[in-house]
């Protein structure tokens, strides 16, 4: 997903990363069981619109760039499945400290191996600072995502992070003076609010919800 950035376009890469919840939804249906509605159907259309609208994707060649993201986001993909596989019997914050631990072991394996750990620990304390307020964001992120991930379907999960796009760019108008959204952006961002209440279906979450409350 990295060795994208230097290949391909950001707004091509985020449509790519923003459609994983299509391949965490198929996956889902093969192995968690779970069911597309037509409700579900229609979030994902919008949902893919909304992504269009929103990063200004415009037809053209795919790169090798494009096809590293189409791979990081199978990985993902996959690791979302087994993740809520596991959550069935193995507690959220256990979970979440698996990826985080085994995943910097991953990372420090391949930094040996590509040689760059002696750029590690040439970084200055300000740099440090940064990787450490990043660091505590990842793992907050984690953390609550993979509650969530307990309670809900993998692929509405999913189709909620499509939402960090708008999100994101909100953040980005707060800390700059003068950037505004374009109107494509604010039919993309309605179109993605529209698709994500679709998929989450909200008389299935009170139903859902009703249920728990009376056998509590």
């Amino acid at each position: 997903f990295f060795k994208r950035l230097s290949l391909t376009t950001a707004a091509k890469g985020g449509f790519i990363h923003k459609t994983m919840f299509i391949y965490v939804g198929l996956l889902a249906i093969i192995f968690l069981k779970e069911k597309i509605n037509k409700s579900m159907l229609l979030g994902i259309v919008a949902l893919v619109a909304g992504n269009i609208l929103f990063l200004g994707i415009k037809p053209s060649g795919l790169t090798l760039g494009d096809g590293l993201v189409f791979l990081a986001v199978l990985l993902w993909s996959a690791e979302i499945i087994i993740s809520k596989k596991a959550l069935a019997t193995i507690p959220a914050n256990v979970v979440a400290w698996g990826r985080m631990f085994f995943g910097a072991i991953f990372i420090s394996i391949f930094l040996i191996n590509t040689r760059q750990v002696d750029a590690v620990f040439a970084y200055n304390p300000d740099q440090w600072k940064w990787i450490a307020i990043t660091g505590v964001f990842l793992f907050t992120y984690v953390a609550t995502f993979y509650h969530g991930l307990k309670q809900v379907r993998a692929s509405v999960a999913t189709a909620i992070l499509a939402l960090g796009a708008p999100i994101t760019n909100a953040i980005t108008i707060i800390a700059k003076d003068g950037l505004v959204w374009t109107a494509p952006q604010l039919w993309g961002t309605g179109l993605m609010l529209a698709g994500v209440i679709l998929v989450i279906s909200l008389k299935k979450v009170v139903k859902s919800n009703k249920i728990i409350v009376e056998h509590s």
